[in-house]
């Protein structure tokens, strides 16, 4: 048999197709055959298991798993731009105290508050056909009693709800 000088040509051509074909990129992930596959054998190699034919998938899927980096370091880092969340961060300032606010009790009925009993309103408005909810009433309530706090008012009325056709939040 006479060396054919072609062959061993062919040969290393083949190796470098099918070494270039491991190293092609996921388009997925970014990585490759051949740099999991010298991972995966490394470990196997390093740790020596018992019965590595029976745990190579759970090496190979270890091996990827400690390699995954998220986008976002936490739960927290993505941010929630929905409309409820917007409208809870326009609200949040109503639901807190005034500085050096204090509980009041629920005794004190005698003392003289500008504020309107909108639960009262309520009651009018819905015999009138007029809805609000008690949800918007309570909230049409802590912004009235925001507006009374920051301001020396000495009467506040609520006449009623005003209905746009754009929205506008700035």
């Amino acid at each position: 048999m006479a060396d054919n000088p072609a062959e061993p040509l062919s040969k290393e051509i083949e190796f470098m197709n099918a070494k270039s074909y491991l190293l092609t990129r996921s388009a997925k992930t970014g990585g490759n055959l051949y740099d999991h596959l010298s991972k995966v054998l490394t470990k196997v190699l390093d740790e020596r298991p018992n019965d590595v034919i029976d745990i190579f998938e759970d090496i190979s899927k270890e091996t990827k798993r400690s390699q995954f980096k998220s986008d976002v370091d936490t739960v927290q880092d993505k941010i929630d731009r929905s409309t409820e969340v917007a409208l809870c961060q326009i609200q949040e300032k109503l639901f807190k105290k005034g500085d050096g606010e204090e509980e009041a009790e629920a005794t004190e009925e005698d003392v003289d508050t500008p504020l309107p009993n909108l639960m009262e309103l309520a009651f009018y408005f819905e015999q009138a056909g007029i809805g609000m909810n008690r949800e918007e009433c309570y909230r049409m309530w802590l912004g009235l009693k925001s507006l009374v706090d920051n301001h020396l008012l000495q009467h506040v009325r609520l006449w009623g709800k005003v209905l746009g056709t754009e929205q506008i939040i700035t």
